[in-house]
């Protein structure tokens, strides 16, 4: 897969990304004639998690791009230091953007994603067209939360305390991930086993053994999902009043750590600093962009024609056809093969 180097504010790092345009399933640069949408991760599971956006032939219309953030995937660079959070994390993408030429993008981003995506329309608005947030953050992270995802880390930290991994503590910590990301609802679908596997393989390098990969997995768990850039409605409202771009919100209905009202409070916060933002219901999960694809796919597609300039026609009824490739087919074969024993999946080789 291809990489790009950034000379980021915590020093050199090389960044994997995938790109697939409408008549190239795994490119090394966009059609600069397409609109282009950038798909931004949330933790853990990397960009593999917009496996079906890419395989989706309304928005392979657009050239479809998605950077691997630092600590997962094969990106590479310093470990991470608890400030490097959303902001942080936004100018890195930049830099990213930058580096490959990319013009104005849709953005699509999920969980953490989606809060980065925001800061990123801020402070560079000429890299944004457009966002659609799917699954945002609370505007304050829950104690609930903060306290799960510690009990995580600790699982995860333990594991690795001796030389030998303690398989038991890793499937503890992974299962209360699952819990959080796909409400252990869809355990069973193929394609979440296949990108769950795939970034426990990452993870055993990006955030274990050492402790400074140890560091990696707790600033991505905790730190990413606890830390604000700001606090309290007045500063919200502010920063929500500075985004000039359209935007659309995806709740999904199954969400764990933010039901609806997290959702509706963000709303309102939306409203009170004069914006009217459309949230979208789809049932689903806090990473639906995986499992409620069907839904979510011509959400997204439709928010993207209707701010593209010339628009894009309206997405063909499904054909029935072959679905399209995507850049991350070979890797998640190669991690769970179709006909593979659901069961079979454990983490021996962690």
């Amino acid at each position: 897969m291809p990489h790009v180097s950034l000379d980021t504010a915590a020093g050199p790092v090389d960044m994997q990304f995938f790109i697939a345009t409408p008549a190239d399933n795994d490119a090394q640069r966009i059609d600069p004639s397409r609109p282009t949408v950038l798909l931004i991760h949330s933790v853990f599971i990397g960009a593999e998690i917009f496996v079906e956006q890419f395989t989706d032939p309304a928005l392979r219309q657009c050239n479809l791009v998605a950077p691997m953030l630092r600590a997962h995937g094969t990106t590479r660079g310093p470990p991470l230091e608890e400030s490097y959070t959303h902001q942080a994390i936004a100018e890195d993408v930049a830099l990213f953007m930058r580096a490959l030429q990319l013009p104005a993008c849709h953005v699509v981003g999920l969980a953490i994603g989606a809060n980065v995506a925001m800061e990123l329309a801020v402070t560079h608005p000429d890299l944004v067209a457009s966002l659609t947030l799917c699954s945002p953050l609370a505007l304050e992270e829950p104690e609930g939360n903060i306290q799960a995802r510690k009990e995580i880390i600790n699982y995860w930290e333990d594991a690795f305390r001796s030389q030998i991994p303690d398989v038991p503590l890793i499937q503890d910590a992974l299962y209360g991930s699952e819990q959080m990301t796909f409400s252990n609802r869809y355990s069973d679908v193929h394609s979440v086993r296949a990108v769950t596997k795939s970034s426990i393989d990452y993870a055993s390098s990006n955030w274990a053994p050492e402790p400074e990969k140890l560091m990696n997995a707790s600033v991505s768990v905790n730190r990413w999902h606890t830390a604000r850039p700001r606090s309290g409605s007045a500063a919200w409202r502010t920063f929500f009043g500075q985004i000039r771009q359209p935007m659309q919100i995806i709740h999904f209905d199954d969400d764990v750590p933010y039901p609806l009202p997290v959702r509706e409070e963000i709303i309102n916060e939306f409203r009170a600093a004069g914006k009217e933002v459309p949230m979208q219901q789809v049932q689903g999960t806090c990473y639906g962009v995986l499992v409620s694809a069907s839904d979510v796919n011509p959400l997204i597609y439709q928010f993207v024609a209707s701010h593209s300039s010339p628009s894009l026609p309206p997405a063909a009824p499904p054909s029935g056809g072959a679905a399209l490739g995507t850049p991350f087919d070979t890797r998640l074969a190669e991690s769970f093969p179709i006909g593979e024993a659901l069961d079979a999946l454990d983490f021996d080789d962690v």
